[in-house]
């Protein structure tokens, strides 16, 4: 890392945990830069040099090299030639495609629940609204992101498919960046992100799995035509 990154970023690293010879695993490291990309505290082209982070977390060169090959998969790091990686943005383009994901298996998933769900699946998805309501009542922004991520996971996770699961790992970490862009371009309010999520939550919890597929497909696209509205995402969106 250079001297100036080191010197404007130092709160950045200040949540970083370093580790044990026992615990030095990609995937530790991998976990934490994450967090600090998907919460906006290290920004878009916002450097990661190799150097600087082994010594933050007290480790060789080999798994940081490891962890960013890896966040550069997820999509959230990308290198140019004998440049440090640095942090990306989201394009267009991602947006898109996350889109096109999300259409493909939300719906289906939606469906599944609502006809195949457990009683204590439901019960999920009922605090899910609760706490919903609960963070509009608290102006709790920062909640209702991590709400809306955990309702539309949960959707996934419950239908308890290894496979989709696995697929929707990969889709969650773009999520959350996005429900970060779309919290302040999306949503008016606290009030209208539960309510665009209330018709489907109810048409789960009354097992009416037509109507959740439907609903589920229909917010999705909801969601799509505003942000294609918005004249902010022509821009590369440093969230």
């Amino acid at each position: 890392m250079s001297s100036s990154l080191i010197n404007n970023k130092k709160n950045s690293f200040s949540s970083i945990t370093p580790l044990g010879r026992s615990d030095v695993l990609a995937e530790s490291i991998v976990q934490q830069i994450m967090n600090l990309i998907i919460t906006n505290v290290l920004q878009p082209e916002d450097q990661l040099p190799e150097v600087a982070l082994a010594a933050q977390f007290g480790v060789s060169r080999i798994p940081i090299r490891e962890a960013l090959r890896k966040l550069e998969n997820y999509g959230l790091v990308y290198k140019e030639p004998y440049q440090p990686a640095k942090v990306s943005s989201m394009t267009d383009d991602d947006l898109e495609s996350l889109h096109m994901v999300r259409l493909l298996i939300e719906p289906q998933a939606a469906k599944n629940l609502a006809n195949n769900g457990s009683s204590g699946d439901l019960d999920v998805i009922s605090n899910i609204l609760y706490e919903m309501e609960l963070a509009v009542k608290n102006n709790n922004k920062w909640e209702m992101i991590q709400l809306d991520l955990k309702f539309h996971t949960s959707i996934i996770t419950l239908n308890n498919n290894s496979l989709l699961n696995e697929m929707w790992s990969l889709a969650t970490i773009r999520l959350h960046r996005f429900l970060l862009f779309k919290r302040r371009r999306i949503y008016p309010d606290l009030k209208d992100a539960v309510e665009q999520h209330r018709s489907l939550i109810e048409a789960i919890l009354s097992r009416r799995g037509e109507d959740a597929e439907e609903l589920a497909r229909s917010h999705l696209m909801n969601v799509y035509r505003v942000w294609q509205e918005d004249p902010c995402r022509k821009i590369q969106m440093k969230i």
